[in-house]
């Protein structure tokens, strides 16, 4: 068997189709729609075997920035790493991500991912380690006099796609204590994918929300908008009168307000590969719209 390691090839009709079709195959997830509406850039880029005209095995690195306490750092997300059943125990995820760790080593501050607990001996083997992150919520009371100005986006229509493609190139960060830039492309593939029901449009802060209320529970994924708006304003449009537990699926920009506690999943591990872990700050959670 010989097999041939290529990389960026999006362009490519044919080899895009065989990714997207591993893809569906291990993760039922697929990478067309993304394509085809223009958010697959440049900082997605696919490390892959192909046998003949077949992707067998990929291992993706996404060029991003982190934004720790007002310090950048440039850092690789790995992401999508993936073997054909055919294909495996023959080393390819390995020689993937070897290849990976090469081309950027010298280019950027960190790598890290999110990988499944049952391969948690694979990514140590490459000197990643497990890092804890911390969960953020707050409890407010809502007047919530404003939440019928507010509407669900529909990604059928170019009109609302607009808006978030408007807003995702020039959206402002949500915290200065530990932010991740350079996410257009993300966070347009967790708005396809991810979170399509979701999607809300307030037009009064030009401000798209993504949302889900479970009682007196708020989940609030992200807020993406041009200049940054206080929670207490944002909360307003999004539920009726009442008090309500706000829990944000980032790192706040006052962490210092809000309740913390460890984050704890079975779903993944955080794991960090670092030049110098003292650059990795103490508190913070990864914004869920920036995972790869």
């Amino acid at each position: 068997m010989e097999l041939k390691m290529i990389s960026d090839y999006r362009h490519n009709a044919l080899y895009r189709e065989s990714f997207n079709a591993l893809a569906r195959k291990i993760f039922w997830i697929d990478f067309e729609k993304w394509y085809e509406a223009g958010f697959w850039n440049d900082r997605y880029i696919c490390f892959s075997f192909l046998d003949r005209d077949q992707v067998v095995a990929n291992v993706s690195a996404n060029l991003l920035s982190w934004v720790v306490q007002g310090k950048q750092l440039n850092v690789i997300q790995i992401g999508t790493v993936m073997t054909h059943p055919d294909y495996r125990k023959k080393g390819l995820a390995s020689q993937l991500m070897q290849q990976v760790l090469k081309t950027y080593e010298d280019r950027c501050d960190l790598f890290y991912l999110f990988g499944e607990p049952s391969v948690k001996s694979f990514y140590e083997s490459f000197g990643f380690k497990p890092i804890q992150e911390t969960c953020f919520h707050t409890e407010l009371k809502v007047n919530g006099e404003s939440s019928s100005c507010i509407r669900k986006l529909n990604l059928s229509e170019p009109r609302d796609m607009d808006i978030i493609r408007s807003l995702a190139a020039e959206r402002a960060p949500l915290s200065g204590k530990f932010w991740v830039e350079h996410t257009q492309s993300l966070l347009a593939w967790h708005l396809l994918n991810v979170y399509p029901e979701e999607i809300y449009y307030i037009e009064q802060l030009n401000a798209i929300v993504l949302f889900k209320v479970e009682g007196e529970n708020v989940h609030l994924y992200d807020v993406v908008c041009r200049n940054h708006v206080p929670l207490e304003e944002v909360m307003e449009y999004l539920v009726p009168n009442g008090t309500y537990k706000v829990n944000v699926h980032y790192t706040p920009a006052q962490p210092s307000d809000y309740n913390r506690e460890p984050f704890v999943t079975d779903d993944y591990i955080f794991f960090v590969k670092a030049k110098d872990e003292r650059m990795l700050p103490v508190e913070f959670f990864h914004p869920v719209t920036a995972h790869a």
